[in-house]
């Protein structure tokens, strides 16, 4: 439903998850004084804003648990692990195998049945049962084949539910990953920490600052919901929808020539369904974008909000992590139009969150704990 997708897409779309701005003395040096922000004239043709402050919300918090601590420590731990190269014995549950595998059923291979440097951990329980367990016991280099039956069922792949299938397997490599203990001596070796109960309240720490972040991100949403509900739209403005299909279509015309198609050929194969639809699915997803835009544009003039020089250099740090670049790369390849619209609205959602009240009956509590499905 477009107006789910649209009530907190921001947070997708514009890479913004909960960033603290402070209220130390405001300075807006990074701003060009010729500088014009987007939608810079009337807004009140395409939209009526409802209430968008003292909005009452359920605000949502996450309790951390032992369990969430003891996750966290021991992907801290998993950082300091050291990896070395098996050639002395045979693989052992724990171990990390490359290998090679051509599976057949009846004689004859099936789809997906075959891989390459394939990356293995004996024990995770990824493959289908005997799978890991038949690799117990080889060297690098040797071969085998393992008789074994799918689940019943087999939901990556009911066609094969049940059927017997024989996987000849190629250990290439063994790897042994060691994960360090946690001691005053290896806590104190990788940083200034007095001894391992102090590292674990850093821990702690980092747990507490991530669902905070969460809750943040949370309760934005739940306000953003509201404050959208509130506003009354009376049309788009066509130029910035059709900006929003121009950019959609590039994309997805890149796709296409990345598979050497026509952009028609490649939207009825991968996508599967038919040009006109696309076409329609395309204009409704840019103007939902561009009602987002309205809103939050329209409280931009309304509030007045300007991004001071730190909430800038906040936002274009995050922006540049999300990237995978650097800050020096974002800026010299992206206008700072572009940088302000991705960092501006996060503002107006913090402004939303700052002046919207929450309800003191009420709170949504949910553990952190959380657990994984085997592949």
């Amino acid at each position: 439903m477009i107006k789910k997708l649209t009530a907190f897409s921001l947070a997708c779309i514009f890479g913004a998850t909960a960033i603290v701005f402070s209220s130390c003395k405001n300075q807006y040096t990074k701003t060009p004084k010729d500088f014009t922000p987007p939608y810079d004239y009337d807004l009140s043709e395409y939209v009526t804003l409802g209430q968008y402050k003292g909005i009452e919300y359920t605000p949502y918090t996450i309790e951390a648990t032992d369990e969430q601590i003891e996750k966290k420590l021991a992907e801290e731990l998993d950082e300091y692990s050291t990896v070395e190269v098996i050639s002395d014995r045979p693989a052992k549950l724990g171990d990390t195998l490359t290998i090679n595998y051509a599976g057949t059923i009846d004689g004859e291979s099936f789809e997906g049945g075959t891989a390459t440097e394939q990356t293995i951990t004996l024990g995770e329980g990824r493959f289908i049962e005997g799978f890991e367990d038949g690799l117990v016991g080889l060297n690098a280099g040797e071969t085998t084949t393992l008789h074994l039956q799918f689940p019943d069922p087999y939901p990556n792949n009911p066609d094969l539910a049940g059927k017997d299938v024989d996987f000849t397997v190629l250990v290439r490599f063994i790897r042994s990953v060691t994960i360090p203990e946690l001691t005053d001596e290896f806590v104190a070796s990788i940083g200034d920490y007095t001894s391992a109960e102090d590292y674990r309240n850093y821990i702690k720490t980092l747990v507490e600052e991530e669902n905070k972040e969460s809750e943040a991100s949370e309760n934005k949403q739940r306000v953003w919901e509201a404050v959208y509900k509130n506003c009354e739209f009376h049309s788009v403005p066509e130029t910035e929808v059709n900006t929003y299909i121009e950019s959609m279509t590039s994309q997805y015309t890149a796709y296409a020539e990345s598979e050497s198609m026509e952009l028609e050929e490649f939207v009825t194969t991968y996508l599967g369904t038919t040009y006109e639809t696309f076409e329609a699915q395309i204009k409704a997803y840019a103007e939902a974008y561009v009602k987002q835009d309205l809103i939050i544009y329209s409280i931009v003039h309304a509030e007045n909000l300007k991004l001071t020089d730190k909430e800038y250099d906040e936002g274009i740090a995050e922006l540049a992590e999300n990237y995978g670049t650097t800050i020096e790369s974002l800026e010299e390849q992206a206008d700072f139009s572009d940088l302000w619209k991705s960092i501006m609205p996060n503002k107006v959602l913090s402004f939303l969150l700052d002046n919207a009240v929450a309800s003191a009956a009420d709170s949504d509590t949910e553990s952190s704990a959380s657990t994984t499905a085997a592949e």
